[in-house]
């Protein structure tokens, strides 16, 4: 008692209801985040006091540790800021809290919220005669919680429990049943054999299902699963809790971040020394995957460079920049180097001009490590792919999108920048052919927020054009480049395939013109990616190219009849750019498998004798089992293959920035990577990771935008 009394209670008492709002906000963070907990990694199938009480007292633990959180951060953070900040940045973290949650968290049901079911299973007499004896064993039983235990099996007759086996003790009839809430799937496990016998199935609501166990081969289980429809509720309210929780840990950082003032540094590092991580690390991973990697776009590149035939279905301006450099050194390790070269000075460019923003030298050379040791980086740059360029210079357009921002403009004011700028946005035109709308939409907003500098910009523009133009209209002619005309109505294609699938009307007439192209039986459809028709090895592309238009009005038509199956698909087809974690299959085994004979394979079988020759085997095979391993883990996996998150850590960083700073103009930077992820929604035909390298790289040159202070006077 003695130490009871030590404690005041009225000072308590008073200090609560003086702060009531924290002390309930205290209490709510913890009972979402007991809550998060007891769902995801202490319910089971039963319901348990003990798990409740656990619960329960988590959440008492977390209340008082929140409080004093709460109270310390109220005091020193959050009567820092004003009213628009404060109640703008609550919305913002609900927003991505949640987004994230249910992107990221796994699916977890609420064993509360879940109806409940009822199981009966039978042993039945045979109708005909066999030499089986009967028999009916259970080896497992599953719910969507875990294991389940025998000893929740009712109303038992003839059956007898030894060890993990669960059997049949007397000749049919004889029964067993279950009922509790198992989630979405229920699985038993039976085994097979000669001496096996007949069961009967209700899974509930008289869902009937007869199997027989008898096998005249060797005994062997038989697995039979069941789902049920669950409330949609369900997985949403574990979802919220989580997101609940997930939302004011965003908010505790963010105005920690709003009220945290940076050192100012005016530091005059030469911006090269950047480079020095990338390089050195990628270039050993080089010597880990010698000579590159190569896929079956790297060999069609190689094989048009080594026979002088083109065709424009990949890009014949990487093709012809391949063939210049081969004339050096023909090798793609060389390749391979260049890109290396050209990713490590692009980067340090950026951070070198984030310096003039204010970035103490310590932080950017976290983030050049951190860029250099990154797994996606290692791999994707030494891959001999025309994205990688292309990736480069949307990176690049991005940093020059800054120094016209940062100097109001005079950056363009320049003949050498506007050579700069000239050689980047015809990388971006030539490249990739999406780049169309990344160049001219960034000039558009150029033009307009920066019309003093119009002159500047319209040589930039006119320049650019030229250029471009010039190579379609001179150099491809010239190089007798085969045009695949029918690249672009593979999009449309996909369209119809999934209408195809849906079973919207179509003509008589045109299902005679969708068999010629393939036989209607082998029309399967994949929203993720058009190859399970358009690549078919019986797929008459002759005939396809001869009939676009035709193709094309079925894409109208099927459109006008059902728009909601277009919608539908393109959110689908889309994923790969807005998507966290995918529904589809994303492309990245293109870094490595596994082939037949258990060796690691990275290089696409060719005719030229490029095979793997790892200069550094013990690096390769360390490599190749963390990229096979962060396949397997979702938070690994969304962090390393996913681009949509470095698309909204981007966004996030630029948004903040600009209001941090009070700098609105400065929401610019986000425009080459928003008009590219845009136009790769409106065009993906595969869930190519390297389809959006570029804003994966964005990613991560806007991690230096959380730690300037611009209020720094540099020069240009």
């Amino acid at each position: 008692m003695s130490f009871l009394n030590k404690f005041d209670t009225t000072k308590i008492t008073k200090a609560v209801k003086r702060e009531w709002v924290s002390v309930f906000a205290a209490v709510f963070l913890g009972f979402n985040l007991a809550a998060t907990i007891y769902f995801y990694f202490i319910q089971t199938g039963l319901f348990s006091e003990k798990q409740i009480l656990l619960a329960v007292l988590l959440m008492v633990a977390f209340s008082i540790l929140f409080t004093f959180l709460i109270l310390i951060w109220k005091k020193y953070v959050f009567l820092k800021l004003d009213h628009k900040k404060k109640y703008g940045l609550a919305v913002l973290s609900l927003v991505i809290g949640i987004l994230w949650s249910f992107s990221i968290y796994p699916h977890q049901e609420n064993f509360f919220l879940l109806p409940t079911q009822q199981i009966k299973i039978e042993a039945v007499s045979r109708t005909k005669s066999t030499n089986s004896e009967d028999k009916v064993v259970i080896t497992w039983f599953d719910i969507a919680f875990g294991q389940a235990s025998y000893s929740q099996f009712q109303d038992i007759q003839g059956w007898t429990r030894e060890g993990s086996r669960f059997y049949l003790s007397q000749h049919p009839p004889a029964s067993f049943s279950w009922q509790g809430k198992p989630g979405t799937t229920v699985t038993f496990k039976f085994e097979r054999g000669p001496a096996m016998g007949k069961i009967k199935i209700n899974w509930g609501n008289n869902n009937l299902e007869t199997i027989d166990l008898y096998n005249i081969s060797e005994t062997e289980d038989l697995v039979v699963s069941h789902t049920y429809d669950i409330p949609w509720y369900s997985a949403f309210s574990v979802w919220i809790f989580a997101g609940i929780f997930t939302s004011f840990v965003l908010y505790l950082l963010f105005t920690l971040w709003l009220v945290w003032q940076p050192r100012k540094t005016s530091s005059k590092q030469v911006w090269i020394w950047y480079a020095l991580p990338s390089f050195i690390s990628w270039s050993i991973v080089l010597l880990a995957y010698w000579p590159g990697i190569l896929t079956p776009d790297s060999i069609s590149h190689w094989t048009q460079i080594h026979s002088g035939l083109y065709n424009d279905w990949h890009s014949v301006f990487y093709s012809l920049l391949l063939w210049v450099l081969t004339r050096i050194i023909d090798h793609p390790a060389f390749i391979g180097f260049i890109q290396i070269t050209l990713l490590s000075i692009s980067s340090a460019w950026g951070l070198g001009e984030m310096q003039k923003w204010g970035i103490r030298p310590i932080y950017l050379w976290g983030i050049a490590i951190v860029q250099a040791l990154s797994f996606q980086n290692m791999v994707t740059v030494i891959s001999i792919w025309k994205d990688i360029p292309y990736s480069v210079c949307l990176l690049l357009l991005t940093i020059q999108v800054i120094k016209v921002i940062r100097t109001r403009g005079m950056w363009l004011r320049s003949i050498k920048n506007v050579v700069g700028i000239v050689l980047v946005m015809c990388g971006l035109l030539l490249f990739r052919k999406n780049g169309l709308f990344v160049v001219f939409g960034t000039f558009f907003l150029w033009f307009v927020f920066y019309t003093q500098s119009w002159r500047y910009l319209t040589r930039a523009l006119v320049l650019t054009v030229l250029i471009w133009q010039g190579f379609n209209l001179v150099v491809v002619p010239a190089l007798h480049v085969q045009i695949n005309s029918g690249k672009g109505v593979s999009i449309l294609l996909h369209h119809i395939i999934a209408h195809f699938d849906a079973g919207t009307e179509i003509s008589p007439e045109q299902k005679r013109h969708l068999d010629s192209m393939l036989p209607l039986e082998e029309w399967h459809y994949n929203c993720g990616v058009v190859n399970t028709v358009l690549w078919h090895s019986d797929f008459d592309r002759a005939y396809y190219e001869k009939t676009l238009d035709q193709t094309t009005q079925l894409f109208f038509d099927t459109l006008k009849k059902d728009p909601w199956v277009n919608i539908r698909h393109q959110l689908c087809a889309s994923e790969l750019v807005w998507r966290l974690y995918p529904t589809t299959y994303t492309f990245t085994n293109d870094f490595g498998h596994i082939g037949q004979t258990d060796e690691y394979i990275w290089i696409s079988e060719n005719e030229y004798g490029i095979r793997e020759a790892p200069k550094l085997p013990d690096l390769n095979r360390v490599m190749m089992k963390y990229f096979f391993w962060s396949q397997d883990h979702t938070l690994v996996y969304v962090l390393t293959w996913r681009p949509a998150l470095y698309l909204y850590l981007s966004i996030i960083s630029i948004t903040m920035f600009a209001w941090k700073w009070h700098l609105k103009r400065f929401l610019l930077v986000a425009a080459p990577l928003i008009l590219q992820s845009a136009t790769l929604m409106l065009v993906n035909l595969a869930q190519d990771f390297r389809y959006q390298y570029g804003v994966v790289l964005i990613g991560f040159f806007c991690l230096s935008l959380w730690f300037s202070n611009p209020k720094v006077d540099q020069e240009d």
